[in-house]
């Protein structure tokens, strides 16, 4: 239910969960984008909810610590020095950091500190325009894990966001899973060159490209065991009394759409709360 709610909704509409899925796609828009983003990069997004937001943003300022108050209060230090009595605290963060935050609240925090997380790398690569000879209707592809490569994903840049073409073809890579530990953590040139083979193999590109640029998620991705939902019942049934609530990858989704609706659901609680204990 945390990874695939669109599937879990299908199995529960239908006996068949093949005809309900086939349903949901007949209902949606077939001359709408698969994909959505802004050309400036996500950061847009964060710049118009800060413009649009009454109240005060601090950046740069850490949180140390989270304690209870009566009342169902919470105070929060800051790493400036700084204390503030909260009515309620949404932790917008990784499950670690959340961890680190509620350890007055131990078996929550025993139960953040479990949640699974893999290290990924991402490598974006630039050739000359028309060195990578792709179906144009393609915008990427991705790796079974009974496959012998090491990347996991690849997405056509140029093809995915046409505002990035123009005079380079732009690759993304992906490697690292929950079985593939060693890769995302090889050196920038061993990493490199597994890639580079990998590239040849799956689409046949043996140029070398002009411009490389690897980013490193260390510990970033989550993994949904199984019973992750039942965890986080127990987690929230205790820091939700004391007007602490979750939002994020780590909890009910990974997507930007899924943490957008954690993010008006914690919201939605975080309200309640406060009027509760007027």
């Amino acid at each position: 239910s945390a990874s695939s709610p669109q599937i879990l909704g299908a199995a529960n509409a239908s006996p068949s969960l093949i005809a309900a899925l086939r349903r949901m796609k007949a209902g949606s828009n077939p001359e709408a984008p698969v994909f959505h983003s802004f050309v400036g990069g996500m950061r847009v997004l964060v710049d118009a909810l800060a413009t649009s937001l009454n109240g005060s943003i601090t950046t740069g300022v850490g949180v140390d610590a989270l304690d209870r108050l009566p009342g169902g209060s919470v105070q929060v230090a800051l790493s400036n020095g700084e204390v503030i009595a909260a009515s309620a605290v949404i932790l917008a963060c990784p499950a670690p950091a959340a961890a680190g935050l509620t350890t007055q609240w131990p078996e929550a925090s025993a139960d953040l500190a479990s949640i699974p997380l893999v290290s990924v790398t991402l490598v974006a690569l630039a050739y000359p325009a028309g060195t990578v000879q792709v179906p144009v209707e393609l915008s990427g592809f991705v790796v079974p894990r009974n496959a012998e490569l090491k990347i996991t994903a690849c997405s056509y840049g140029m093809q995915k966001w046409p505002h990035l073409g123009g005079d380079v073809d732009l690759l993304r890579v992906s490697v690292g899973h929950g079985r593939d530990q060693e890769t995302p953590a090889l050196p920038d040139e061993a990493l490199l060159a597994v890639i580079l083979a990998d590239l040849e193999t799956a689409i046949g590109i043996t140029a070398a490209p002009s411009d490389v640029r690897i980013s490193r998620w260390d510990r970033a991705f989550p993994q949904y065991v199984v019973g992750h939902t039942e965890r986080l019942g127990h987690i929230e049934g205790q820091l939700n009394l004391d007007g602490v609530f979750l939002a994020g990858m780590g909890y009910r989704g990974i997507g930007i759409p899924a943490c957008i609706d954690q993010g008006r659901s914690a919201g939605v609680d975080a309200i309640l709360h406060v009027l509760e204990h007027r």
